[in-house]
């Protein structure tokens, strides 16, 4: 079933066509990954969806009734109409489900009519279809799906209290997408939802989606994610969007074999168009004039083929020059920092050793940035000895664009780095990352978070470091801007400490793992891959000692068994079968349409529906109570 079409939609800035003669449709439930280069369209064609950004041509149509819900990039002060000022993390998730507060106010007006004899049966068959509502929605469950949601994301029981004013603004955009996931739309249009998440609160987000019966449009650039949780992809391309079946793997083989065959039927046609002319051009005066004349009309009208599309352009990167350090980068003991009285880091020894390619993981505010500080000697050790090795030249990536004077004008970022060179050389070396013409002009202040993003990795290159420290290097970078950079750190000669939640971007650059875990750093020899299957594994181990353990437990408090008479058993599962029949056809009733309109018969199915899965619950524990003493 279509819940959402978009039928020759058309939308243009002044200097360019963003989306031409856009044709899609959403089908329930489906899963689309919407992917392609920073700046092509994709924000603009969900805020068109969503009925954010008005378009010149063409019409979208939702189906009545369908609920659709939009997490931007970046989260305003004022969400969806709500004032986050003064209200908790708490009230402002659950202020998504005004679906449910609504049909809560209404079962309450009709419930008071009715219980006064004055409901008309208009309203009593209100209030039937609202109870079912309310009941499909899990309406008496709100209050439990807000917290498990909410620690989904990362966000502790105790800091569902506090107030959405002192959140920073990666913990506000987690606070809206906890807000729309509790919401339960039938459409959700989810805008980079993985960049402020870590890996815990994204795998609970991967499961979320798969287990939701509802219809996702996903702006995301990271692989993995897309892989686990989407079934369609649109690609946009030149203001165009294709599709293709399958997850994001699936999609590259399957635009990778489309290439080639566009690839080859041009250049069969092009080979013919050769032949041909040559042909012409031989005969054209000769003996077979009629026939090169023919052939020239057929050419003519012959339609030719584009030359299929290129790669997108992508950054260039090349950390070349690289200084050889001392063997040992980096060298902790018993190493410590706290704020205050709050410990970030307790007792940790660990070494960094030159050509390592380590990736550094953890939960979201653990705070393995503040640890990278200290590392560097920003930030002083509370305890313990930390050594750093000779001839380092280190060059940091932050996770946020401090650095940078927003007033300070492109070529000029890189004039301070580049001191000897011309304009003419610093022009072409910023066209590497894509800045050409009069953007080098530009102030940094006005460029978006991928543009800025784009200029560090080139005021980094510059510096030629031996000793690379990236936080959160792939936040805002397009996906062939990442494989740019995970080409880039594959040549890479000298020792790289990476933090990132981009699990297939770890995969493909580390062969180390710090990961810090209550306080302290633990160290795992492989790739993520390797630290995801031992930890897994060592869960697995947790979860099989308990069991093992309670079983023991159990055996020693047992009493001795005793003989109990087989027909007082059957008669246990005589009972439990008829009950069983009982609930079935009182199911059966409630989902019948015969009962409907009768709020007084729904009332009493409900209140039977109760009782007998209580008595049912009783059976079961009592039948497994005697099979234990059986045992």
């Amino acid at each position: 079933m279509i819940i959402a079409s978009i039928s020759n939609v058309t939308k243009s800035y002044p200097s360019m066509t963003v989306l031409q003669d856009i044709r899609l449709a959403i089908k329930k439930g489906e899963k689309i990954g919407f992917v392609g280069a920073n700046g092509t369209g994709k924000t603009t064609l969900l805020e068109v969806i969503y009925g954010l950004s008005e378009y010149e041509s063409g019409s979208v149509d939702i189906v009545r009734g369908t609920s659709v819900k939009y997490l931007p990039q970046s989260i305003a002060e004022s969400y969806d109409g709500i004032d986050t000022h003064g209200i908790s993390v708490f009230d402002f998730i659950k202020s998504g489900l005004d679906k449910i507060d609504s049909l809560k106010d209404t079962l309450a007006e009709l419930e008071a009519k009715i219980s006064t004899d004055e409901a008309t049966e208009r309203e009593k068959s209100r209030y039937s279809e609202a109870l079912h509502q309310f009941q499909m929605m899990d309406g008496y469950s709100v209050e439990t799906n807000v917290e498990k949601v909410a620690y989904g994301l990362g966000f502790p029981r105790e800091m569902l209290d506090t107030s959405v004013d002192v959140l920073s603004g990666g913990e506000k955009n987690r606070a809206a997408l906890a807000r729309l996931l509790v919401a339960n739309p039938e459409l959700m249009l989810l805008d980079e939802p993985t960049n402020h998440l870590d890996i815990n609160g994204i795998e609970f987000l991967e499961e979320y989606i798969k287990s939701s019966p509802a219809a996702a449009i996903i702006v995301s650039h990271d692989r993995r994610f897309l892989d686990r949780t989407v079934e369609n992809i649109w690609e946009i391309y030149s203001a165009e969007i294709r599709t293709y079946k399958g997850n994001y793997s699936r999609y590259l083989e399957s635009k990778e074999k489309i290439s080639q065959q566009q690839l080859k039927a041009y250049e069969q046609q092009k080979d013919f168009i050769r032949k041909t002319e040559r042909f012409i051009a031989a005969n054209i005066a000769g003996q077979k004039t009629k026939q090169a004349q023919s052939r020239r009309r057929m050419l003519s009208k012959l339609q030719r083929m584009n030359k299929p599309d290129g790669v997108d352009k992508s950054i260039i990167l090349n950390f070349s020059g690289v200084a050889r350090s001392e063997r040992i980068v980096c060298k902790a003991e018993n190493l410590e920092f706290s704020y205050d009285t709050k410990p970030i880091l307790e007792q940790s020894d660990f070494t960094i050793e030159r050509g390592e390619r380590i990736g550094f993981l953890g939960r979201n505010g653990s705070g393995k940035t503040t640890i990278i500080e200290v590392l560097l000697g920003s930030k002083k050790p509370s305890g313990g000895d930390l050594l750093l090795g000779k001839k380092l030249n280190i060059g940091y990536y932050r996770q946020t664009r401090t650095e940078f004077n927003p007033k300070d004008r492109v070529i000029d970022v890189i004039w301070q780095v580049l001191p000897d060179q011309t304009e003419g050389k610093l022009r072409d070396y910023l066209g590497r990352f894509l800045f050409s013409g009069e953007d080098v002009f530009r102030q940094v202040g006005t460029f978006s978070g991928g543009q800025q993003s784009r200029l560090a990795l080139a005021v980094l290159m510059a510096q030629n470091p031996n000793f690379l420290v990236l936080d959160e290097p792939t936040n805002h970078l397009d996906i062939p801007s990442q494989e740019a950079l995970e080409d880039a750190l594959d040549d890479y000669a000298g020792t790289l400490l990476v933090v990132s939640h981009d699990r297939y971007f770890l995969d493909s650059v580390v062969d180390k793992v710090f990961s810090l875990e209550n306080r302290h750093i633990k160290t795992y020899l492989g790739d993520y891959s390797y630290y995801e299957s031992k930890k897994r594994e060592l869960l697995e181990n947790r979860a099989q000692a308990k069991v093992n353990n309670d079983k023991k437990v159990k055996e020693k408090t047992r009493p001795k068994s005793k003989r109990v008479n087989p027909i007082i058993i059957n008669k246990h599962k005589d009972e439990i079968e008829m009950t069983e029949k009982k609930l079935q056809a009182v199911y059966d009733n409630l989902e019948s349409s015969e009962y409907a309109s009768d709020w007084g018969k729904l009332e009493s199915l409900n209140k039977d529906k109760d009782e007998l899965e209580q008595e049912l619950l009783i059976l079961y524990e009592k039948l497994d109570s005697l099979i234990s003493d059986e045992e």
